[in-house]
């Protein structure tokens, strides 16, 4: 980058490194984007979650887990570049982790590899990556995510890739082109 680029406002300009970000290996996708093709898939999806917890909920626990289906419609065929998705991510004013970790418990914790993360202690987005396109994009502790900078950068992609975020613990998904329903989401 060239000295009169700081001037012109660069998007793309390496962003310094903050210290790794941890996710528990429990939380991955749980909060996710999918593209809107995916939705009869979602809803149905969602409606098995809903009732495998009704009949499953013994008032302190669950009995049995229920094990969601792969979605059929990855982020990949959609073809986002990784450079673009991370000139999106600035919006957010989150710093970019050095490395992403996960595990479970107090003490496992690996490399997770291919994956950049934004964010600081457990408020993060993540994507993880093959060959420069972005396969996964989920959240932790998304609430906790400025509002406003979070509305407009959910709405931004959704209107840019035609995406849904998906949330599998509520078991409610969001169309992303719709900002009313981002902010009522969050509230």
């Amino acid at each position: 980058m060239g000295f009169w680029n700081i001037f012109k406002g660069d998007k793309t300009q390496k962003q310094s490194l903050s210290s790794p970000l941890f996710f528990h290996e429990d939380d991955f996708c749980q909060v996710e984007l999918l593209p809107k093709e995916n939705l009869n898939f979602i809803k149905l999806q969602c409606n098995q979650i809903e009732s495998s917890s009704e009949k499953n909920f013994d008032g302190t626990g669950y009995k049995e887990i229920f094990i969601r289906d792969e979605n059929p419609i990855g982020l990949s065929t959609i073809s986002i570049q990784k450079s673009e998705l991370e000139n999106f991510l600035l919006e957010l004013h989150l710093p970019r982790a050095s490395e992403v970790l996960t595990g479970y418990g107090q003490d496992y914790r690996i490399q997770s590899l291919d994956t950049v993360g934004f964010g600081s202690d457990y408020v993060a987005v993540y994507f993880r990556f093959e060959e420069d396109i972005v396969k996964k994009i989920w959240f932790t502790q998304i609430w906790n995510i400025e509002r406003e900078k979070l509305v407009h950068f959910l709405n931004n992609v959704g209107l840019k890739w035609n995406l849904l975020l998906v949330d599998w613990e509520a078991a409610t998904f969001v169309d992303l082109s719709n900002e009313q329903a981002i902010i009522n989401y969050l509230n």
